[in-house]
C-alpha cells in the first residue's frame, strides 16, 4: 500500500461512525422510482445527494431535468490533462417495498441487526452512490484535491427502466465524456470480491386481457362467457416447455456463442462456492430447474429467459365472490443476452401473445424497460487497478463474472460512447428486489477502502 493510500485509510477508520449516520440519512428517503406517489421525496433524495456533492468539493453540481425523474452529475476536472478522467455511475433510487407485510421493520428506517443492515435500498445501489460520494471527500479532507478526473452520473430510475435516459443521454453526450466508465452497481459475495464481466439485456411490461363490459355472476355467464383469466392462464403456459425452454417462435434470435474464455469465466464462476452458495441460500433452490436447456452459467446470463412478476385477475379479498372477471393481467420481464436486439424480441413476444385474442378476448400490451446486453470483460491498466484494490481491500482476487441482471443505461454506453465499461461493487448484501433487503455492515468499510485504493492506483504514475 502506498504512503498516501495510508493517511487516507486512517482517515477513513477514524471518522467511520460519521459516515454510518450520514449514510442513514441517504436510506432514510423513500426514492421509489417507479410510482408517482414517492415523487416528492424522490426529489427531496436527489436534492441532498447534490449537495452533498456539492460539499465535499466537487464541482458544476447540478440537478438535470429529465422526462422523468432528475439525474445528477458532478465533477471534478483539475487532476489535468495528463491523467484519466472517469465517469462514475449508481443510482439512488429503490424498488418498491412491497410486499410491507414481509419485512421485520419499517423498510425506509434502516436497523442494524446481527452485524446486517436491513433498509429498502441499502444494497441497491445506494450504498454504490455513498461510498463513491465518501471516497472522494476522503481525499479532498487528506489530499485538498482528487488524483484523478472525475465525472458522477447518478440516475433516479433505473428501477424503473431507465425510460428517460436515452434521450438525456443523447442531449449530453458532450457532457460525460470521459476515457473509461465505472459502474458501481451490484453486491459481492460473501467473503469474495465480484467485478461483473457484463449485464444482460431486458425487456419488460405488463399484458391485459380484457372480456366481459363488467364483472359477471359466475352461474348466470359461467360456462358461455369467455372468462379473461382462463385466457391469461392459457398465455402464461404457452412460454414454455416442462424443460424450461421458452417456445415463443424468434425468443432465442440473436444469441451470441460463447466464446472459450467466455466459457471458462462461466465455469470458474458455478464452481466458486462462495458465489454459488449465497444464490442458493438466498433463494432456497438447490436443485436448479431448467438444467437441460444449458449449463448452470450460461442460463445465468449467456441464454434469455422470460419471467412473469405478477399477476392481477378477478377478487383478493377475504373468502370467495363468485365472479367472471372482466379483465386479468400480468406483468413480465425478460433478460436477454448480449447481442439480443430488445426491439425484436418485442415483436416475436407481442406475436405470440396477441395470438390468443379471440372474438370475446381482447388483448393489448404496454412496454415498459427496453435495453440492450452489454459484454464487459475487464483488461487493461483500469482493470488492474480495480483488481489491486479487491486483493488489497479484500485480501482476495475478485471473481469475474457476468451479472444475470440488467443496468438499462449501460447498453446505450456501450453502442453510442465507445468507451470502455468496467464495474465494481463495494459491499455485499442480498434480498435487493425482496423484502428485509440487507448488506454485512462490516464490508462497508472495506467497500470505502477499496474505493479508495482504486483511485489511488487508476492514476497515471
Amino acid at each position: 500500500m502506498q504512503p498516501e493510500s495510508s493517511k487516507l485509510i486512517e482517515h477513513v477508520n477514524t471518522h467511520y461512525d460519521e459516515f454510518i449516520e450520514s449514510f442513514l440519512k441517504l436510506l432514510r428517503f423513500r426514492s421509489v422510482s417507479t410510482d408517482p406517489a414517492y415523487q416528492p421525496e424522490l426529489n427531496q433524495c436527489a436534492q441532498w445527494i447534490a449537495d452533498e456533492a456539492g460539499r465535499i468539493g466537487l464541482k458544476n453540481v447540478r440537478l438535470i431535468p429529465t422526462g422523468g425523474h432528475p439525474v445528477i452529475y458532478a465533477e471534478w476536472l483539475e487532476a489535468g490533462p495528463n491523467q484519466p478522467t472517469v465517469l462514475f455511475y449508481a443510482h439512488y433510487d429503490v424498488q418498491p417495498p412491497d410486499p410491507l407485510e414481509l419485512w421485520a421493520h419499517d423498510p425506509f428506517d434502516p436497523i442494524l441487526r446481527d452485524d446486517k443492515l436491513y433498509a429498502r435500498g441499502v444494497a441497491d445501489n445506494k450504498s454504490g452512490v455513498y461510498v463513491t460520494l465518501r471516497a472522494f471527500e476522503t481525499y479532498f479532507s487528506v489530499e485538498g484535491k482528487l488524483p484523478i478526473n472525475v465525472k458522477l452520473l447518478f440516475e433516479g430510475e433505473e428501477e424503473s427502466g431507465s425510460p428517460s435516459i436515452e434521450k438525456f443521454l443523447f442531449e449530453n453526450k458532450e457532457l460525460l465524456k470521459a476515457d473509461y466508465m465505472v459502474v458501481n452497481d451490484g453486491t459481492n459475495a460473501p467473503g469474495q470480491p465480484i467485478v461483473p464481466a457484463g449485464v444482460r439485456g431486458i425487456i419488460s411490461g405488463e399484458v391485459m386481457i380484457r372480456g366481459p363490459l363488467q364483472d359477471l355472476h359466475s352461474g348466470s355467464y359461467g360456462g358461455w362467457v369467455h372468462n379473461p383469466a382462463h385466457v391469461l392462464g392459457q398465455i402464461i403456459a404457452s412460454f414454455h416447455e416442462t424443460s424450461g425452454r421458452v417456445v415463443i417462435s424468434g425468443f432465442y434470435d440473436g444469441v451470441e456463442p460463447l466464446t472459450p474464455g467466455e466459457q471458462e469465466l462461466l465455469r470458474i464462476a458455478v464452481e466458486n462456492q462462495a458465489f454459488i452458495g449465497e444464490l442458493m441460500e438466498e433463494s432456497g433452490v438447490t436443485d436448479p430447474w431448467a438444467g437441460e436447456v444449458a449449463p448452470l452459467g450460461e442460463r445465468m446470463w449467456a441464454l434469455p429467459c422470460l419471467d412473469i412478476n405478477g399477476i392481477t385477475a378477478g377478487y383478493q379479498g377475504t373468502g370467495t365472490k363468485t365472479i367472471i372477471p372482466a379483465k386479468a393481467s400480468f406483468k413480465f420481464s425478460a433478460r436477454l443476452a448480449p447481442g439480443q436486439d430488445p426491439d425484436h424480441i418485442e415483436q416475436v413476444f407481442a406475436d405470440h401473445v396477441l395470438r390468443f385474442e379471440s372474438a370475446h378476448i381482447k388483448i393489448s400490451i404496454s412496454f415498459e424497460t427496453n435495453a440492450r446486453g452489454v459484454k464487459s470483460i475487464p483488461k487493461g491498466r483500469v482493470a488492474d487497478a480495480i483488481n489491486r484494490a479487491f486483493m488489497e481491500s479484500w485480501g482476495k482476487e475478485p471473481l469475474i463474472y457476468p451479472e444475470g441482471g440488467s443496468v438499462p443505461l449501460l447498453g446505450i454506453f456501450d453502442r453510442d460512447f465507445k468507451m470502455p465499461i468496467l464495474s465494481m461493487a463495494y459491499v455485499t448484501g442480498g434480498s435487493a428486489h425482496s423484502p428485509n433487503e440487507y448488506i454485512h455492515v462490516d464490508t462497508l468499510l472495506r467497500g470505502l477502502q477499496c474505493a479508495i485504493l482504486f483511485l489511488s492506483y487508476v492514476k497515471n504514475p
